[in-house]
């Protein structure tokens, strides 16, 4: 995960989207009506050079034919998480996130790289539900000890 978040390695998107998407045909519930991927703010996404949760959920969307919506946004940076405590991690992603378009009735699907609080995705899925998602999952790659980085 660090190669292909932190080194640039794309290529690494494949298998992590693959083995995402394998994942959640095996729970064999119902899949969302669409996906999310997780934004990054647009300084951290220039100094990157890419969106990993977006290569990730490009990747997952097709090999499961699903849309794959741009419909989430970062209203402002947010302070790297790491080393936070749940509750700072909460505030600093509160109301970070909103709706670029109604979600009215759909189930969506937010997928991200890795999962450490939470607090993050909790964050983005109170957006998407002021939009109208009726329901809202998270599809992440990783899960970390929480406090712990990839």
């Amino acid at each position: 995960m660090r190669a292909f978040k932190y080194g640039g390695r794309l290529a690494l998107a494949e298998p992590l989207a693959r083995a995402l998407a394998d994942a959640v045909l095996d729970r064999g519930t119902a899949l969302p009506d669409c996906l999310c991927a997780m934004p990054l703010g647009p300084l951290r996404q220039r100094h990157r050079g890419f969106n990993q949760a977006q290569e990730i959920a490009r990747r997952v969307a097709a090999q499961l034919r699903l849309p794959l919506r741009a419909a989430l946004v970062r209203t402002r940076e947010t302070p790297a998480q790491a080393g936070l405590s749940l509750r700072e991690r909460a505030r600093h992603v509160r109301d970070a996130f909103r709706a670029t378009e109604p979600l009215q009735g759909l189930a969506v699907a937010i997928v991200d790289d890795v999962m450490t609080s939470g607090a993050t995705l909790a964050a983005a899925a109170r957006a998407a539900r002021a939009a109208g998602a009726v329901r809202v999952e998270a599809w992440v790659v990783a899960r970390t000890p929480k406090g712990s980085e990839p």
